[in-house]
């Protein structure tokens, strides 16, 4: 049975009957349904996709019609936020809002207090729980239950009421010019699973007695995934078949198709849809692995559901769309040599300078940033450089600086942001 989730801050009765605010921007398709997901337990055989319509079959026989390519507006009411924090961490989240320009469901380990949840409110901002895994249930963190849920206890309280939910830590950064810019061209009503920073391991590659032990890495070109469904209509020049993985088109991307993901992703209006959110968590509470970014690749593969690469063919110098890419990877790397890049390619563009292709690409296709926040000497130097780099986006959309005085930068209480006595 799945665990009482609790959420005393936005009722189990609100989740279960939240009206849409306003009118639903991604209307869902009148053919498609919601079935519950038979959990198989970790290992059993993968599960065809719940949504099914007049072009997907629950045989998976997918019946083929015609892509139409349609610049889709792409609006800040079409994003929520899913952000997994806990106590003592909540001036990550807070901090986080700095780059937000949508809604966002926070959900942490306790019941937060009526001021914060007040304040929240006034910024888009609510307040979830769901409790941390007592034991320890996977090799990393007591709340990555919390974590792989996060998206769906979201959209339990969001409803219809948005086209692409946005999914990552605390200390993770969303830069909404380039995601409005990949996700223009593409359908939220088709189940999607986004990212290209994925976790692989080859068994072989572990055992001792293999002559390269030790190489497994992310991101990991090897990786199985897919393409987007209009993809190669798209990028008709594009080549995909001299990649370590050749990727298919997804329309949606299934085991079948294929035969992993990191702290960032971007999940589609038509994949949280088609998931029951009980039958999900009853997979997360039945499954052992390494944290909660596994934990929501194993159950949607589970479900039925793959992971799609947006580009798998733009990954100069190794850098990926969901984080920059290798740099400052491992445990012992400074993250601040990856939040450097990140920051040269915003002041470039600030100041109007971003004249060379590779630093327009950078900025056209640079979606998250990890902060990775315990790689920082202090709370203050973390807090510091989110501002700054939200400043800079700011300035180059010709807004007013959002954090140019001590009062628009401390919104809160002082208690809560560093640097804000």
């Amino acid at each position: 049975m799945p665990r009482d989730r609790g959420l005393p801050t936005v009722h189990e009765a609100q989740l279960r009957n939240h009206p849409s605010p306003g009118s639903s921007p991604s209307s869902p398709d009148p053919a498609a349904k919601s079935h519950r997901i038979p959990f198989t337990g970790y290992g059993g055989s993968p599960m065809m996709p719940v949504f099914q319509s007049p072009s997907h079959s629950p045989h998976g026989t997918r019946v083929p019609r015609p892509l139409v390519l349609i610049f889709m507006g792409i609006g800040d009411s079409d994003f929520v936020h899913a952000v997994v924090t806990s106590e003592g961490h909540e001036y990550l989240a807070l901090e986080g809002r700095m780059a937000r320009k949508s809604r966002a469901f926070l959900v942490t380990n306790y019941t937060v207090g009526d001021e914060l949840r007040a304040e929240g409110a006034k910024r888009n901002e609510t307040w979830a729980f769901y409790p941390d895994d007592r034991p320890l249930r996977t090799l990393a963190l007591f709340g990555d239950s919390r974590a792989a849920l996060a998206p769906f206890l979201a959209h339990k309280y969001y409803g219809d009421s948005y086209k692409w939910l946005m999914y990552g830590d605390d200390d993770t950064l969303f830069f909404p010019h380039a995601l409005k810019r990949t996700l223009q061209n593409l359908d939220p009503n088709i189940p999607y699973f986004l990212t290209d920073h994925m976790w692989w391991t080859e068994i072989e590659l572990d055992r001792p007695d293999h002559p390269r032990p030790g190489t497994t890495y992310h991101p990991q070109p090897k990786a199985p995934r897919c393409v987007p469904c209009n993809y190669h209509m798209l990028n008709p020049t594009g080549n995909t078949s001299a990649l370590a993985f050749k990727a298919p088109p997804g329309c949606p991307c299934t085991p079948q198709l294929l035969c992993g993901a990191d702290t960032e992703q971007v999940l589609s209006i038509g994949l949280l849809r088609a998931i029951d959110l009980d039958s999900f968590e009853e997979c997360v509470l039945n499954t052992y692995s390494t944290g909660g970014d596994a934990l929501i690749t194993i159950c949607l593969w589970e479900a039925g559901y793959g992971m799609t690469d947006i580009d798998p063919l733009w990954h100069p110098d190794n850098r990926t769309m969901f984080d920059v890419g290798k740099i400052g990877q491992n445990e012992n790397d400074d993250i601040r040599i990856r939040t450097a890049v990140v920051l040269r390619t915003h002041l470039l563009m600030a100041a109007g300078v971003c004249s060379q292709d590779t630093c327009q690409l950078e900025w056209d296709h640079t979606i998250t940033l990890h902060m990775r926040s315990r790689k920082f000497p202090t709370r203050l130097a973390h807090a510091e450089v989110t501002r700054v780099l939200t400043g800079l986006a700011a300035i180059w959309r010709g807004e007013p600086n959002p954090f140019a005085t001590k009062s628009q930068a401390c919104p809160l209480a002082d208690t809560l942001l560093p640097g804000c006595q």
